[in-house]
């Protein structure tokens, strides 16, 4: 393991993302478009697919634009160490601490926490966390003379354990079984999948990375794109795209965290790595690329006051209206992609949803439905199918049908 401490501002192989189960091969294809280069092959090119995480490659102001911007990461860390075993991660020898998070020699103390993912069971879980948590703090006293004290709540440093199980390639020349387990500086304190935004939620509604993955199912990632979203809740998916769209910040990069760490020390600094909101006009309704429609009030009232906190209120136009009004109010031929997630009472209008989608999509339109775990969706005469598919989330999965009109 390199321990390569310069300012030259790449974080090639250096940093690895981990979202929630499930949803990691759409974290790949979106840590991918971050580019700053504009070339094809892009700055995160270079990855590696394990289990739920990947590494990638690029610059530093990529990597804080990604931590602003990301949509689908649960937990970003600046790799420090792999082995094949916990005994393994032998802090002493894979940590300069004094250069590589820039540790003042004359600091009195510090303050750390250890967490453990990708390890079942609690018990292996505490002791994992144990072993690396007294090993980093005795390299902490006996390289850089700091002592340290464990602190959960407010810690300096948030140290994680991830074991990879699988990994589909080798990681800097290594075998697989080398990289079993990685241990990982946290680049935040809160995690990269909550989101602010998410004040009035519903019960059938979805957290926003797994929105957002559903999003990437049906490709609605284009601005010049209109998407309706059908029979909404509390306005995941609608504030989800307005934010893709806009390029709007779902989160603030946590700068105290950031600038412990030697490599990201410049990245606050210029206007080079200065990120700005995605700029948001006035839209008139007839003009806005996203729209939400329920038939509920409440849900409607709560999907606007979500997205006023997300600062995408003015891009997305909301409507209060039952399923079979759609064609009637909103016109038809009008939208180029929809998505609605059936619960079991939304089931038995399924024929009047395929007819109002039908009226409202544009010809070749795509549909996303998503629904119970292993319920067989029928197709529509109208429609043709292009995909079935599920998503795991916790323990169930939920399954989807993409569907283009004909």
């Amino acid at each position: 393991m390199s321990n390569n401490t310069d300012n030259d501002l790449s974080v090639a192989r250096r940093v690895f993302a981990i979202s929630n189960p499930g949803i990691s091969s759409f974290l790949y294809d979106e840590v991918s478009e971050f580019d700053s280069t504009n070339e094809n092959s892009g700055c995160f090119s270079d990855v590696s697919l394990m289990r739920d995480a990947c590494f990638f490659s690029g610059q530093v102001n990529d990597l804080v634009n990604y931590l602003r911007k990301g949509h689908l990461a649960a937990s970003m860390h600046l790799l420090l160490g792999t082995a094949e075993a916990v005994d393994g991660l032998d802090v002493n020898s894979l940590l300069a601490f004094k250069d590589f998070l820039g540790l003042d020699t004359n600091e009195k103390g510090v303050t750390l926490s250890v967490s453990v993912e990708g390890v079942r069971g609690n018990e292996n879980r505490i002791a994992i966390c144990g072993k690396v948590s007294q090993n980093i703090r005795d390299a902490l006293k006996n390289k850089c003379g700091v002592e340290s004290k464990i602190d959960y709540k407010n810690p300096q440093y948030r140290f994680v354990v991830y074991c990879t199980e699988e990994i589909l390639g080798p990681i800097e020349g290594k075998s697989a079984n080398e990289n079993k387990y990685l241990l990982g500086l946290k680049l935040h304190s809160e995690n990269l999948d909550s989101r602010a935004y998410r004040v009035f939620h519903h019960k059938a509604g979805y957290k926003g990375d797994f929105a957002a993955a559903f999003l990437r199912v049906l490709g609605a990632k284009k601005s010049s794109e209109k998407l309706l979203v059908c029979q909404g809740r509390d306005g995941k998916f609608a504030i989800e795209a307005a934010l893709m769209h806009n390029g709007t910040d779902v989160r603030e990069v946590q700068k105290d965290i950031l600038e412990k760490i030697p490599l990201f020390v410049d990245s606050f600094d210029t206007e080079t790595y200065e990120v700005e909101n995605g700029s948001i006009e006035f839209v008139k309704n007839e003009d806005k690329k996203v729209t939400f429609v329920s038939a509920s009030s409440p849900n409607v009232r709560s999907s606007q006051s979500n997205s006023k906190v997300a600062n995408v209120f003015d891009s997305i136009r909301f409507s209060k209206m039952p399923l079979d009004e759609y064609a009637f109010n909103l016109g038809n031929d009008q939208f180029d992609l929809a998505i609605i997630r059936l619960t079991r009472k939304d089931e038995r209008d399924l024929n009047e949803l395929y007819y109002q989608l039908s009226e409202v999509l544009v010809n070749g339109g795509k549909a996303l439905i998503i629904c119970r775990q292993l319920l067989e969706l029928p197709v529509s005469d109208r429609f043709e199918e292009i995909s079935r598919g599920s998503l795991l989330r916790g323990h169930g999965e939920h399954s989807y049908v993409l569907v283009k009109l004909i």
